[in-house]
C-alpha cells in the first residue's frame, strides 16, 4: 500500500470514488444532489492537499467479493452521516478503525488469493 499526494491523473479516479461513494452511502438523498455539486467538488480538491492510498483496489475488490462487509460499511457511513452531519472530522474518526480492519483483511485477502495463482481473487474467492 502507498500513501502519497494527489496527482493530476488521479483525480477522475477520485472524483468516481467520491461520486459513488456518496450516492452508495446516503440513498436517502437523491443522486442529483450529489450530481449538482460534482463540478464544485471537482475544483475543491484540485485545489485542496489530498492523500491517496493506493493499495491496488484490494479494498474495492473485497467489499465486491463480500457483500456483507460491504453493507456493513455503508451501514456505518450512513450511521455516522446521520449522527455528525456537520462534523466530517468525527465521522472519519467514526470509520477509522473499521478501515483500517477492512484494508487489513482486504490486503491478506488478496495475498491469500495471490499464493494460490487467482488473477482476480474477486471471482475466486
Amino acid at each position: 500500500m502507498e500513501i502519497r499526494p494527489l496527482e493530476p491523473g488521479d483525480l477522475e479516479a477520485v472524483m468516481r470514488l467520491w461520486l459513488d461513494g456518496n450516492r452508495e452511502a446516503h440513498p436517502f438523498v437523491p443522486a442529483g444532489y450529489w450530481e449538482d455539486r460534482a463540478a464544485e467538488v471537482r475544483e475543491a480538491i484540485a485545489r485542496a492537499e489530498v492523500l491517496v492510498c493506493a493499495d491496488g483496489g484490494a479494498v474495492r475488490d473485497y467489499l465486491r467479493a463480500f457483500p456483507e462487509a460491504a453493507r456493513r460499511y455503508g451501514a456505518l457511513k450512513t450511521a455516522l452521516a446521520r449522527r455528525f452531519p456537520w462534523d466530517i472530522e468525527a465521522y472519519c474518526d467514526g470509520k477509522d478503525a473499521f478501515v483500517r480492519e477492512l484494508e487489513r483483511e482486504a490486503l491478506a485477502w488478496r495475498a491469500a488469493a495471490g499464493e494460490k495463482g487467482l488473477q482476480n481473487p474477486g471471482n475466486g474467492l
